[in-house]
């Protein structure tokens, strides 16, 4: 091998791992280290290079403080999603399992005394926990078999204006669709919502916000008693 066709084939495989880090960064560190074994074996057997040893010193610098930098990622990445996944669990097991059972002092422990929600109500009027309170012991005393179904669940955020993007696992974003039966009427409505929610060390909620068309439930209650 010549010098021209070792230095066609070192810059082929950066080429390629350049490629890899950018559409599959999670394994640039294992294409490295296969990196390693096979220029030093091409440099230290040629030679032909004669910069060898600097070269397989630059290479095994650069994997080094990848590998490091990964393995820091990775370790906060997982302490973060641990952090997000019980914030989920948190929300299913409170309030979800609240409305299924119809509890409302199960609903209302996830939520921080000092709580300030923004309601889907008109004029942007927040309320606090005890606000929020009767909104919900209103929704089970006229609804049964509450139901949020489609659920998908975010945290933190890839991409954010005009704020900056930020990994923030106490940061929750949920969608789904929401299914009950009116009890007077004995009419099934549904609501698409979208929730933002923000919780604190103590994996209480004190802020959050939602979206839905409260108004259409009246419109799909009498829709509903036409049709029969």
């Amino acid at each position: 091998m010549n010098r021209l066709s070792l230095k066609i084939l070192i810059v082929s495989q950066f080429k390629k791992l350049s490629t890899i880090m950018k559409y599959n960064a999670q394994h640039h560190c294992y294409y490295f280290k296969n990196l390693i074994c096979t220029l030093s074996t091409i440099i230290l057997t040629h030679k032909i290079f004669q910069m060898k040893k600097t070269i397989f010193l630059l290479i095994f610098a650069m994997t080094l403080m990848s590998c490091n930098q990964e393995s820091k990622n990775n370790a906060e990445y997982e302490a973060n999603n641990a952090i997000f996944l019980k914030n989920v669990e948190t929300f299913k097991n409170h309030f979800l399992k609240g409305f299924e059972t119809k509890n409302l002092d199960l609903m209302m422990e996830m939520y921080a005394d000092s709580l300030v929600w923004d309601g889907p109500n008109a004029g942007g009027v927040k309320f606090n926990k005890e606000d929020l309170s009767k909104t919900l012991t209103n929704y089970l005393e006229n609804f049964n078999d509450i139901k949020l179904n489609d659920q998908l669940y975010f945290g933190g955020s890839v991409y954010a204006s005009p704020m900056k993007p930020f990994s923030n696992p106490n940061y929750i974003r949920v969608v789904g669709k929401w299914t009950n039966t009116h009890i007077e009427s004995g009419v099934p409505t549904s609501l698409k919502w979208h929730a933002v929610m923000w919780f604190d060390n103590d994996g209480k909620v004190y802020r959050g916000t939602d979206w839905m068309d409260v108004s259409s439930l009246e419109s799909q209650i009498t829709n509903g008693l036409n049709s029969k």
